[in-house]
């Protein structure tokens, strides 16, 4: 099977089953990866030499503006594709199989995961692969240590918050945070923020009263002066996007 069989294979969302030509053909590109991706992570490059090394992964060239912290690892590769001028800091983790598509002025914050592969929830099915595509778009932050699920996708403008788990679409200008509502053991975070406020008194008082009853559930974690660091931390992050928006403007 050729390369451009498999992305098609893959773009359709069909699965990925251990032993067939789609599946040995994505083994094969991933051997290149992993030895491309070694060679980015060994020694200093220079950021020409780096938008090189990931124009060989992803198979397609790469915008002079891109910037990328190594080390960076992704397990495949030919189906990441950035727009212009992304930030990608170190650690980053791209499980690319299910297409990942970072739009342009993304800044893509430390140890951030992108996954777009399941295995079946049934065991005896379990060797097979499901795909789901992640779509960031324009003058996207993602914060450290998020992960990103398959299927997602972030609207332009939005904040992902450092450490959240994102397993469905963040609208246009928002901000999210934490885990997810149905976590079974982790107390719900969940911000959907508007990005405008003009102060950090406007942000916060929404802050506190869209959000308060569930940094409460924080509570047999460290009382309320958690909560109250979530309310500022996210404020501060609702000013930094407001600046941001007003600069395109």
């Amino acid at each position: 099977m050729e390369l451009k069989e498999l992305l098609d294979h893959l773009d359709r969302g069909q699965d990925l089953v251990g032993g067939t030509d789609p599946n040995n053909t994505m083994n094969f590109y991933s051997s290149k990866c992993i030895k491309l991706c070694a060679e980015l992570n060994s020694g200093y490059h220079t950021p020409e030499e780096i938008r090189s090394i990931m124009s060989r992964i992803t198979g397609v060239p790469i915008d002079e503006g891109f910037r990328l912290f190594p080390p960076f690892y992704s397990d495949f590769g030919k189906n990441i594709r950035f727009g212009k001028n992304v930030f990608v800091n170190a650690l980053c983790c791209f499980q690319d199989q299910g297409g990942i598509r970072i739009g342009d002025n993304a800044l893509i914050g430390h140890r951030v995961t992108f996954a777009t592969l399941n295995h079946d929830i049934d065991p005896e099915k379990r060797h097979i692969l499901h795909c789901a595509p992640i779509h960031v778009g324009r003058n996207v932050w993602i914060g450290a240590g998020a992960t990103i699920l398959p299927g997602v996708t972030i609207g332009d403008g939005a904040i992902v918050a450092a450490g959240a788990l994102v397993n469905r679409d963040v609208p246009p200008r928002t901000i999210v945070g934490g885990m997810p509502e149905d976590s079974p053991s982790i107390p719900a975070l969940i911000v959907g923020m508007p990005v405008g406020f003009v102060n950090a008194a406007q942000s916060k008082e929404w802050l506190h009263r869209t959000c308060w009853p569930h940094f409460t559930l924080l509570g047999r974690k460290g009382g309320s002066a958690v909560a109250a660091a979530c309310v500022n931390a996210l404020a501060e992050l609702a000013l930094a996007g407001n600046a941001s928006a007003a600069s395109e403007d």
